[in-house]
C-alpha cells in the first residue's frame, strides 16, 4: 500500500512538473491542494522528506532540476510575448514600394501611364490638380516621374521631378489628388580657380583640367573680356587668367551648377585685364575695369562665333566670284550653315530681305551715327520685320552661303557717320559710365574683391609645388 502511495505521489509530481513546462500560468494560491490534504501529513513527509515534489520528480528521471522561480520564468515569457504583439501593432502593414519612371525620348505621360500599367482616368485628375507650373503633357527626356499604388492598384503618391530643383507631388484624397509645388534652395559658394593655358590648350580646355566644373562659365567669362580680347585669336600658350566665382548646391552639399562670375584677371599678352561685378543698391549695374569704367561696349566686336576670318576688310581685293577688283568694306566670318548670328548693338531694323548679290541680309541702325550690315545669311529670324527693335546679342538670323558667295559665311559691315570702318579695329564706344554715388560703393567693392583674389592666388601657387610633388 505505501509502495502504492510513492508511485501516485511520483507521477503525480511528474503530471505537475510537465504542466508547468508546457503550460507556464501562475497558479492562483487558494485553489492549490498541498500534498498534506491529499495524503495526510504523515504520508506527505514520507514522500517528499526533505525536497519539494518537482526536486524529487526530476531527480527521479534524471533530470536537472530547473533554476530559478517558475513564476518569474512565466512572467518572462508573458511579457515578452505581449511586447512583440504590441511591437507589430506598432509598424502596421509596410509601406507601398515606390516605383521610379526616367522618360525617355519621344515619351508622352498617357505613354507611361500605359506602358507602367496606371489608370487613364488618374492621369486625368492629375492634370486636373497639377499647381501651376506644372505640365505633364510637356514632359522632357530624363525627367522622373515616382509613384505607389495602394492594393487596389489606385496611385497614392505621384511626383514629378522636372529639374533638380523642381518638382510637384500630388496625394490621394479619396476620388482626387491634390498638387504642390516644391522648390529646393540653392546655397551659393566662393569658388576660385587659376589658369595657365599651355600649348595645345584653348581657353576652355585649360579651365576645365584646373578644376572649373561647367564650360558655361568660361564661355561666360570670354563674353565679358570680348570687347578687349578676342578669343579665337588673340589668346596663346602663356596667358593666363584668375577666376572668383559662385558655385551653387543643394542643402545636403550636393554640386548643382556655377553661378555668377565675381571676378576675372586675365594676363593677356602681357597685359592685365582686371573685371569685377558690381551691384548697386541690389540691382545688376554690370561688369567694371579695376578703375570703375565699365567693359561692356555699345556694341560686341564680332557678331558671330566663327571659326576663322576667311576675307578681311581692305580698300582693294579680287572678288572670289566676279573675278574683279573691288574694295572689301566688311569682314567675312567663316562658320557652319545655320550658326546663329547676333545684333551687335541695340538699334533698328531698317531693312532686310533678299538681292543677287547680298543674298538674305538685315540693316540695323544705331541712332544718328552707327550701322551694322549682315549678308549671306541662310534665314532670317521671323522676328526681324522693318521699324522692329533688336537689343545688343538678339539673334537676328544664321550663317549661309546666299547671293554671291562661295562657301557659308557672314559677311560683317560697320559704318560710322555712312562711312565704311573696319570691324576688327574701330573704337567701340562704352555703355553708359558709373556715377559719383555708384563709383564710391563700387571702388570699396573692388578693393575688397581684388584682396581676396590676391589672397586666393598666393595661396594657389604656393599649392602648386606640392601638387607637382604629389604626381
Amino acid at each position: 500500500m505505501r509502495k502504492s502511495h510513492v508511485l501516485i505521489c511520483t507521477l503525480s509530481c511528474v503530471v505537475l512538473v510537465a504542466t508547468a513546462l508546457l503550460f507556464p500560468e501562475v497558479p492562483d494560491a487558494s485553489k492549490l491542494v498541498t500534498l498534506d490534504e491529499m495524503y495526510g501529513t504523515h504520508q506527505a513527509e514520507a514522500v517528499s522528506g526533505e525536497l519539494s515534489p518537482p526536486v524529487l520528480a526530476t531527480q527521479a528521471f534524471g533530470l536537472t532540476p530547473l533554476q530559478g522561480n517558475m513564476t518569474e520564468r512565466s512572467d518572462s515569457t508573458t511579457d515578452s510575448t505581449v511586447t512583440d504583439s504590441q511591437s507589430l501593432e506598432l509598424v502596421g502593414p509596410p509601406e507601398p514600394e515606390t516605383i521610379q519612371v526616367r522618360v525617355r525620348p519621344n515619351d508622352t505621360m498617357s505613354q507611361i501611364f500605359v506602358r507602367e500599367g496606371l489608370a487613364a482616368s488618374d492621369l486625368q485628375k492629375l492634370e486636373e490638380a497639377s499647381p501651376s507650373g506644372c505640365r505633364l503633357h510637356a514632359i522632357d527626356v530624363d525627367d522622373v516621374i515616382s509613384y505607389r499604388l495602394n492594393h487596389d492598384k489606385q496611385i497614392v503618391y505621384f511626383e514629378y521631378l522636372h529639374s533638380p530643383l523642381e518638382s510637384f507631388r500630388f496625394t490621394r484624397e479619396g476620388d482626387s489628388f491634390i498638387g504642390e509645388a516644391h522648390e529646393r534652395e540653392l546655397e551659393r559658394r566662393h569658388a576660385y580657380r587659376f589658369v595657365t593655358i599651355e600649348r595645345g590648350d584653348s581657353v576652355i580646355s585649360a579651365g576645365l583640367n584646373a578644376g572649373i566644373k561647367a564650360e558655361q562659365t568660361i564661355w561666360k567669362l570670354a563674353k565679358i573680356l570680348q570687347w578687349d580680347i578676342d578669343f579665337y585669336h588673340d589668346v596663346h600658350p602663356g596667358d593666363s587668367y584668375q577666376i572668383l566665382y559662385e558655385e551653387e548646391f543643394t542643402k545636403d552639399g550636393e554640386y548643382h551648377s556655377d553661378g555668377a562670375i565675381l571676378a576675372i584677371e586675365f594676363s593677356n599678352k602681357g597685359k592685365q585685364h582686371q573685371i569685377v561685378r558690381f551691384n548697386f543698391e541690389g540691382e545688376l549695374t554690370g561688369y567694371y575695369s579695376r578703375d570703375g569704367r565699365v567693359t561692356r561696349k555699345k556694341f560686341l566686336r564680332t557678331p558671330v562665333e566663327y571659326r576663322r576670318v576667311s576675307s578681311h576688310f581692305q580698300a582693294n581685293r579680287l572678288h572670289p566670284v566676279l573675278k574683279t577688283m573691288r574694295p572689301h568694306n566688311g569682314i567675312d566670318y567663316a562658320a557652319p550653315t545655320g550658326t546663329p548670328v547676333y545684333a551687335t548693338g541695340d538699334g533698328v531694323v531698317t531693312r532686310y530681305g533678299k538681292t543677287r548679290n547680298n543674298g538674305n541680309y538685315v540693316v540695323l541702325s544705331h541712332g544718328i551715327l552707327y550701322q551694322t550690315k549682315y549678308l549671306h545669311l541662310h534665314r532670317i529670324d521671323p522676328k526681324v520685320k522693318a521699324g522692329a527693335e533688336v537689343k545688343q546679342g538678339d539673334r537676328i538670323g544664321s550663317v549661309g552661303m546666299t547671293g554671291l558667295a562661295t562657301g557659308p559665311h557672314l559677311h560683317y559691315e560697320f559704318l560710322v557717320n555712312g562711312v565704311h570702318q573696319n570691324p576688327a579695329t574701330v573704337h567701340l564706344p562704352p555703355a553708359e559710365p558709373l556715377s559719383e554715388e555708384q563709383l564710391v560703393s563700387f571702388r570699396q567693392h573692388a578693393e575688397e574683391v581684388f584682396l581676396e583674389l590676391a589672397s586666393l592666388k598666393e595661396e594657389a601657387l604656393e599649392a602648386r609645388p606640392l601638387l607637382a610633388q604629389k604626381r
